[in-house]
């Protein structure tokens, strides 16, 4: 008897739960949402979370909310939305920073892959190689050529450990060419010691670069395409000196919610951000900007998110050395 009198609490319990949580799906959402994104006002995050919130807003028919939290390169706003409540009413804005490249430095950084479950990916910020447009390399092949007769060139690639700077790290390790890479704090930094020569080459994105196409040449693109803005500037592919890691390591965003969010809210956020990152409105205004649309599905960016990890261990890794290295 008192075997069967367990079993049915179980069995109501389990109903109890499924019927409570089936509730709170249908009403979902309740309140207004907050996209937490990491970043300052105003660059092409904004844009992109901005351009989506004024969609899901008149779907949802609530205000969805977008707001920054800075720290951490990232890190600071993606502890703040694993200690919000799992309800679906925050969503991170990630990036690859603070949603790959930190977890494989330091797993102790307070979160890990499986705090999050990915709604979409949104958009990439391209990675291109200039040169002052008076210097004496024409192409990378001219560049790589010297560079390899020439040790010790030097270059930035937007900080010490960005996406920009491990591509570039390898790209270098790959061909054998000894260069020293000066880290500076941001994309535009470095950009008057690339015009007075201090530095011989940069690593910069469509925005930085469109800002001095003027004064400076474009070597090659690191993406798996070539740019619509730059259909001239050939793939690293194309030239032979692609590093394997041109998909995953181009600087992408995407929409993340909490993992313990319950799967009825993970379904409906999950299609309501393929229909708003596919609607006409949200791609006019991202286009608009020049931001560069690369859409991921939830189940397909898991998949790439994954690929992610396994593919980067080893060059943040080595990266980390080079790193190390420098400081001695």
């Amino acid at each position: 008897m008192k075997k069967h009198l367990i079993i049915i609490v179980l069995v109501f319990g389990a109903f109890f739960v499924f019927v409570t949580s089936s509730l709170a799906a249908s009403d979902y959402p309740k309140k207004p949402i907050t996209i937490i994104y990491p970043w300052n006002p105003g660059g092409a995050a904004e844009i992109d979370a901005r351009a989506a919130a004024s969609v899901l807003e008149k779907k949802f028919k609530v205000r969805v909310l977008v707001t920054n939290k800075i720290g951490g390169a990232g890190s600071a706003a993606t502890l703040f939305v694993k200690n919000a409540k799992a309800d679906g009413h925050t969503i991170l804005q990630g990036w690859i920073i603070h949603m790959v490249l930190h977890i494989i430095r330091n797993p102790k950084i307070g979160y890990d892959a499986g705090d999050f479950f990915p709604l979409a990916k949104s958009q990439v910020s391209e990675i291109i190689l200039i040169v002052k447009r008076d210097a004496e390399w024409k192409t990378l092949d001219d560049l790589v050529k010297f560079a390899k007769a020439n040790p010790g060139l030097k270059y930035d690639a937007a900080g010490a450990r960005s996406p920009w700077s491990i591509i570039t790290g390898e790209f270098c390790y790959q061909q054998g060419i000894k260069a020293k890479v000066i880290p500076y704090p941001g994309a535009v930094k470095g950009m008057p010691d690339l015009l007075s020569r201090y530095l011989d080459f940069k690593i910069v994105n469509p925005t930085v670069y469109n800002q001095y196409r003027d004064k400076v040449r474009p070597l090659v693109v690191f993406s798996e395409y070539r740019l619509k803005g730059l259909p001239e500037v050939p793939t690293a592919k194309e030239l032979g000196y692609a590093t394997g890691l041109e998909d995953v390591l181009v600087p992408w965003n995407g929409y993340f919610i909490r993992s313990e969010t319950p799967e009825e809210i993970k379904k409906i956020l999950a299609e309501a951000f393929h229909e708003t990152l596919n609607s006409k409105e949200y791609i006019q205004r991202v286009e608009k900007a020049k931001i560069t649309r690369a859409y991921l599905k939830s189940s397909d960016f898991a998949k790439f998110l994954k690929e992610s990890f396994e593919m980067l261990a080893g060059p943040v890794k080595r990266h980390e050395e080079r790193m190390k290295a420098l400081k001695k």
